[in-house]
């Protein structure tokens, strides 16, 4: 399938239909970023989209995904989260984004890199409640050199910072898993048996 040089929102989606066809899911905006990306173009031989130009022609990830008849995933608040997280992690820690698409971190803090992972606080069963951060199996301590998981709430407010400091802390607690939780309720009570709780460096204590 060869990239057209001007993009619409018919070619866009024509594109997401040949990515499912091959690949067999539809493409999360993860899949357009950095060893990820390059490896469905120079493995699969996959041309790739820019996550920036289907949401600047699309408005949104979740958007896009209707608009190829997909259903909108749960986390539709999650560009909230995202935003809300870069945006904390700027005014505290002087971090600065990176605007590659096809960079391999997030961001630096100074000449540290750094991956920056976003969560909402969302309803698991019952009345209980949890963070979650995709991880997608990633060797994550041989790309960067800090990682932060920052929790909010639905609204982009922050509720919760976890900061892995050390490659080695990075490899121990997130390298190839798919994914990471934290109870909700660690908020309530100030304490959860959860590793990643020793990693904790603020949160907002709730009542409910």
């Amino acid at each position: 399938m060869a990239r057209p040089k001007f993009h619409t929102e018919e070619s866009i989606i024509e594109w997401a239909k040949s990515f499912k066809h091959k690949f067999g899911f539809f493409p999360v905006r993860d899949d357009l970023k950095g060893r990820t990306r390059a490896a469905y173009e120079d493995i699969h031989n996959f041309p790739m989209m820019h996550a920036t130009t289907i949401e600047r022609i699309f408005g949104s990830w979740s958007d896009f995904r209707e608009a190829c008849g997909e259903a909108v995933s749960r986390f539709t608040h999650s560009d909230v989260a995202e935003q809300a997280s870069v945006q904390y992690m700027i005014e505290k820690y002087d971090f600065i984004p990176s605007v590659a698409e096809q960079d391999v971190v997030d961001g630096y803090i100074g000449s540290r890199a750094i991956e920056l992972k976003a969560s909402i606080r969302r309803r698991k069963t019952g009345n209980s409640t949890r963070f979650r951060w995709v991880l997608h199996n990633r060797d994550y301590s041989k790309l960067v050199d800090e990682m932060f998981l920052i929790g909010t709430d639905e609204d982009g407010n922050v509720l919760l910072e976890i900061h892995l400091p050390t490659k080695e802390d990075i490899q121990y607690i997130v390298d190839n898993k798919q994914a990471i939780e934290l109870p909700g309720e660690a908020l309530i009570s100030g304490y959860t048996k959860s590793v990643l709780w020793t990693y904790v460096v603020g949160y907002v204590p709730l009542s409910e």
